[in-house]
């Protein structure tokens, strides 16, 4: 019908995987496209463990907004960084305590392994409610001092692959995209 298969995708793989670069195309594609394939401005709220990071993703975009939107386009001041097409989609990078009070059609978390879970469960995710088509994408590598934010996410997502006898969850909009490297469920950990 249009609409997009998966409301949240998380993903867990090495770094330089090419996650940053995913993270900017998807946003790009959805302040280009998503007016014309979702009826609605679109809202891109960007967060994660440090801001840097998160700004220097949205940088690598820069060049794309300059030559399609004008310079007017970008907002590069510390903690204003921003990018707004001509049709008013916007794509704002925020600390974690900041996300609150925008309606969000795509959030990004990046190196979830350090974002606090209320980022997402009470800043983010709620926003989300009555947009056509949201998605949330949270992606991080690996680390032993992660939160449960994405230790959760994973193990509801692998936990639903292995329970094949829940015949009640059809709606695939209910699962989320599982992007994992690791080993296959019951490997032998040498």
């Amino acid at each position: 019908d249009g609409s997009l298969c998966h409301s949240m995708v998380v993903e867990s793989c090495p770094r330089r995987a090419g996650k940053s670069v995913r993270l900017r195309g998807v946003a790009l594609w959805r302040m280009t496209h998503g007016q014309a394939l979702f009826g609605e401005e679109q809202t891109v709220i960007h967060t994660g463990n440090r801001l840097p990071i998160c700004r220097e993703i949205q940088r690598g975009a820069w060049k794309y907004a300059l030559e399609h939107w004008g310079k007017d386009s970008i907002t590069k001041a510390n903690g204003k960084e921003q990018l707004e097409s001509p049709e008013g989609d916007r794509w704002m990078v925020f600390a974690q305590d900041s996300v609150y009070g925008y309606d969000v059609t795509f959030g990004i978390g990046d190196e979830c392994w350090a974002v606090k879970p209320d980022t997402f469960t009470e800043g983010i995710e709620p926003a989300t409610l009555e947009r056509s088509s949201p998605q949330v994408h949270l992606t991080s590598t690996a680390h032993r001092r992660a939160t449960s934010l994405m230790r959760s996410k994973i193990m509801v997502e692998l936990i639903g692959l292995v329970d094949e006898d829940d015949e009640e969850d059809d709606d695939e909009n209910e699962r989320a995209l599982l992007l994992i490297w690791a080993a296959p469920l019951g490997s032998d950990p040498c």
